[in-house]
């Protein structure tokens, strides 16, 4: 399953030298996201904060991916699950066709 995952930074680390530290470590942990292919992308919001859309079993796989996140005791999280458009596309087409068909609507 795929999910889009947008956090923001709600409490800094209270050094400059922390902030950069966590900073690296969360490159890191992109990195190894991408390569074990955990996470699909990740961007930073010009405004602060960023983007990931990843890839889990489950929601309990991506509360255990997300635990380890550098930056998660400074961080709150928006998630949405994700669907492929061709499939989810289909499935309101069709929806649409049979209410049209049960109604008997052109």
């Amino acid at each position: 399953m795929k999910f889009l995952v947008i956090g923001h930074q709600v409490t800094g680390a209270s050094e400059h030298r922390d902030q950069i530290t966590y900073l690296q470590m969360t490159k890191e942990w992109i990195d190894s996201g991408k390569k074990n292919k955990k996470i699909d992308c990740a961007f930073s919001l010009v405004t602060g904060g960023g983007i990931f859309v990843m890839n889990a079993d489950s929601h309990e796989d991506l509360m255990g991916d997300l635990t380890s996140f550098p930056l998660r005791p400074f961080s709150d999280f928006e998630i949405y699950p994700l669907a492929d458009f061709d499939k989810a596309t289909d499935i309101v087409i069709n929806e649409i066709r049979d209410g049209m068909a049960k109604h008997k609507l052109k």
